[in-house]
C-alpha cells in the first residue's frame, strides 16, 4: 500500500490541494472579517505549503507529509482556540486531517493522528475551564458531554479508517504476491 500510495505524486498533491484550500479560505475570509490573528495563521499556513514544495522537490517526502499534517493541525488547533472551541467551524477539518494522513502513511499512522486530535480536543476544553478559550466571545461555556461526544466521533472516525485501510493495505498485498507467484 505505501508503495503504490505514499509516493512523490501523492505528496505533491495533498500539499497541493492544502496549499490553494488554505489560499481560497484565506481570501473568502479576509473579504468577510478582515484581517485577525486567523488570517495571519492561514496565510503563514499557505506560505509554509510553498517551503513544503521545496522540501519535497528535494526527495524528503515523509518529512514533507509529517511537516504538513504538524503545520495543518497546528494551525487547526489555533484558530479553534481563537474561535468558537468545538463550535468552531474548523472541527470538520479534523476528520479530514486523519483521513489525509491515512492516505499520506497508512494505517500505522491512523491510531496516533486520531490520538493527536483527541489530546488537542481535551487541551481546547481544559484551556476553556481556565477561561482562556471562551466560545462565541463568553456567551458559551464548553460542556463536558459535548466534548465527549465530539471525542467519540473522533475516535470512531480513525477505528472506521483504520479498517477501510487495513483491507485496502492486505488486498494489495494479496495482489501483490499473487503477481510476484505468476
Amino acid at each position: 500500500f505505501e508503495r503504490i500510495v505514499n509516493t512523490p505524486r501523492i505528496t505533491f498533491i495533498l500539499t497541493l490541494i492544502a496549499a490553494c484550500a488554505s489560499l481560497g479560505i484565506n481570501l473568502a475570509y479576509t473579504a468577510f472579517n478582515g484581517f485577525n490573528p486567523t488570517t495571519w495563521s492561514l496565510f503563514f499556513l499557505t506560505a509554509t505549503c510553498l517551503l513544503l514544495f521545496w522540501v519535497q522537490h528535494r526527495g524528503h517526502y515523509r518529512a514533507a507529509g509529517v511537516l504538513l499534517y504538524l503545520l495543518v493541525t497546528g494551525v487547526l488547533t489555533f484558530n479553534i482556540i481563537k474561535g468558537n472551541a468545538i463550535h468552531d467551524v474548523a472541527m470538520i477539518a479534523f476528520p479530514t486531517l486523519i483521513v489525509f494522513t491515512s492516505l499520506m502513511f497508512g494505517k500505522d499512522y491512523i491510531t496516533l493522528v486520531t490520538l493527536v486530535a483527541v489530546l488537542q480536543l481535551v487541551i481546547v476544553y481544559i484551556l476553556s475551564l481556565f477561561g482562556i478559550v471562551q466560545p462565541f466571545e463568553g456567551r458559551y461555556a464548553l460542556h463536558l458531554e459535548e466534548t465527549i461526544t465530539t471525542i467519540i466521533m473522533l475516535l470512531v472516525t480513525g477505528a472506521l479508517l483504520w479498517v477501510v485501510v487495513n483491507l485496502i493495505e492486505r488486498t494489495a498485498e494479496k495482489i501483490i504476491q499473487s503477481e510476484f507467484e505468476a
